[in-house]
């Protein structure tokens, strides 16, 4: 039995991905490359394989799991800390 399908041609007007490895988002991010893994493994990020060493990472995908993950870290407090009757400021 064979394939009568014609394949259809990739869209003229679709922006092309920036497909980068794994290792180049980790320092992109500014993460280690196992924490790029976990990220694939548990769905946050999605991975293009393309042959069993051969994993790449979409750049603007890496972008928005990294805007959905973004936490704002609460403020300083400016008053003098006090510790076993010692002032410091």
């Amino acid at each position: 039995m064979t394939n009568t399908q014609t394949p259809t041609p990739a869209d003229p007007t679709a922006t092309p991905r920036e497909l980068v490895t794994v290792e180049a988002a980790a320092v992109w991010a500014g993460v280690s490359a196992r924490t790029v893994y976990r990220r694939i493994a548990d769905g946050t990020l999605v991975a293009y394989t393309f042959g069993p060493k051969c994993t790449r990472v979409d750049r603007a995908e890496l972008n928005a799991a990294l805007t959905l993950r973004r936490v704002d870290l609460p403020k300083l407090s400016t008053d003098p800390l006090v510790v076993a009757g010692i002032v410091y400021q």
